[in-house]
């Protein structure tokens, strides 16, 4: 149910809302999924009979208000293997009182939950001990206690999935799992945290932060396979490029996935010396660097210090899409460097950075959504072209006016054209398209 940019709540359809969810748990529904969004602090009291349900296996609660059960009985729900709590208000003692009622619980979510000093999870953890079949957890948004994490092979013996979303790590947190396979850390603290990792099964890891991490491991991690780091720096200087390399080598048995969001750059210090008695060039399966309103020659200077750092097979150069006209001539600039340096790799230019073995160059646009996490595509660079198209190409719009009259004469009957990345003026459409009879749904 999605109660949609109401400002005060409908006694009717919360009544209704009510009648519904409780007809479904006597008709024996197994699986309950209540979402309530764009609400204000009053929000709807989730009806008791939710954790009354004998029968619920999967149960998903956003945005409800859970009221005191004052007897523990009420808690009934003992088959249920998946429990989601995402942005509900709730009396701290509630919290540990139904998840100690679910001993079988196989995957728990508890993200931004709202109430009285909840935000330590101390009340949660003294209850989450004995899940022997817990193989997800997922915690957002909460203050974590060390000692939780440094004893998960002991609580959890089985999880496999551990997602750390917004959470207060500190300095230094140190992670401890045996059985652990995935591992997603995600804050956005502006200071340098060390993860301390004794996952000796990890296969895959993925780190988004405002800082390089440090990352240790303390086991040997032989089954690692897959390491994504996406970073948003709002101070990058010479120096990072050692951060970076200590990362890399910690990661070095992995397929590595870096992305690079720069905010703030200080490259006046710049020397190629400082690469001087590094390890070897870090093997990466892709690299992707933002570079909005940098300067020519410190867009220089970040791509110099990573080829010379690393070895991409696919290189990204990621731009935002709408920018004022100053701002959008830099970041043109900027784009054009990968351009050029494209066209001398044909020429052997890239031979002086080892990059011989380089698949793909991109450029990206992204619409400026606020999420410095999403990463969108919508046009890119093969390896041997020369320079980024602001402008439609005579060839490939013929070429598709040849497609489209081509596939209407064939008897097409649905039609679906798509056309992305123009600026003011884009292809003109084939007037073949409106003298088609067979179309049924056109779509433009």
């Amino acid at each position: 149910m999605n109660y949609y940019k109401r400002r005060e709540w409908d006694d009717n359809l919360i009544g209704l809302g009510y009648e519904l969810i409780v007809k479904a748990l006597r008709l024996g529904a197994t699986r309950l999924n209540l979402q309530l969004t764009n609400f204000n602090d009053e929000r709807p009291i989730l009806p008791h009979e939710v954790f009354e349900a004998e029968n619920l296996v999967e149960l998903s609660v956003e945005g409800y208000f859970i009221p005191d059960l004052v007897l523990d009985q009420r808690v009934r729900c003992s088959k249920l293997e998946s429990l989601t709590l995402n942005d509900v208000r709730i009396k701290r003692d509630m919290v540990p009182r139904i998840v100690s009622a679910c001993p079988l619980i196989k995957q728990l979510s508890l993200c931004k939950i709202k109430g009285n000093r909840l935000q330590s999870l101390a009340w949660v953890c003294d209850y989450l001990t004995d899940f022997h079949k817990l193989t997800s957890l997922k915690l957002q948004c909460m203050r974590l206690d060390s000692e939780f994490l440094d004893d998960l092979s002991f609580r959890f013996p089985n999880l496999k999935d551990l997602f750390l979303n917004l959470c207060d790590f500190g300095d230094k947190i140190q992670i401890c799992s045996h059985s652990l396979e995935r591992l997603e850390l995600l804050t956005r603290e502006r200071r340098r945290t060390k993860f301390v990792l004794d996952v000796p099964r990890i296969r895959k890891l993925t780190f988004k932060c405002c800082e390089i991490p440090s990352v240790v491991f303390i086991s040997d991690s032989k089954e690692l396979d897959e390491s994504h780091v996406s970073i948003v720096c709002y101070s990058f200087t010479h120096s990072s490029f050692l951060d970076v390399s200590k990362l890399l080598t910690e990661l070095r048995r992995s397929k590595i996935y870096l992305y690079l969001s720069v905010r703030a750059v200080d490259m006046s210090d710049y020397e190629v010396e400082d690469f001087d008695g590094l390890p070897s060039r870090h093997q990466l399966e892709h690299l992707m660097v933002e570079t909005d309103d940098m300067k020519s020659l410190t867009s220089y200077a970040i791509f110099d210090g990573f080829f010379r750092l690393c070895c991409p097979k696919i290189i990204t150069q990621r731009y935002q899409r709408h920018q004022r006209y100053h701002d959008h001539k830099r970041t043109k600039r900027n784009n054009d460097f990968l351009s050029k340096m494209l066209e001398r790799g044909t020429k052997g230019a890239f031979s002086m950075y080892g990059l011989h073995d380089l698949e793909e160059v991109y450029v990206k646009p992204y619409d400026d959504d606020g999420d410095e996490f999403v990463w969108t595509s919508n046009s890119y660079l093969q390896k041997h072209n020369t320079e980024t198209r602001y402008k439609w190409d005579d060839n490939l719009i013929g070429l598709a006016y040849e497609w489209i009259v081509k596939a209407l004469r064939l008897g097409a009957t649905r039609l679906d054209l798509q056309v992305t990345g123009f600026w003011d003026e884009g292809p003109m459409l084939p007037h073949e398209v409106f003298g088609a009879e067979n179309l049924w749904i056109p779509r433009f």
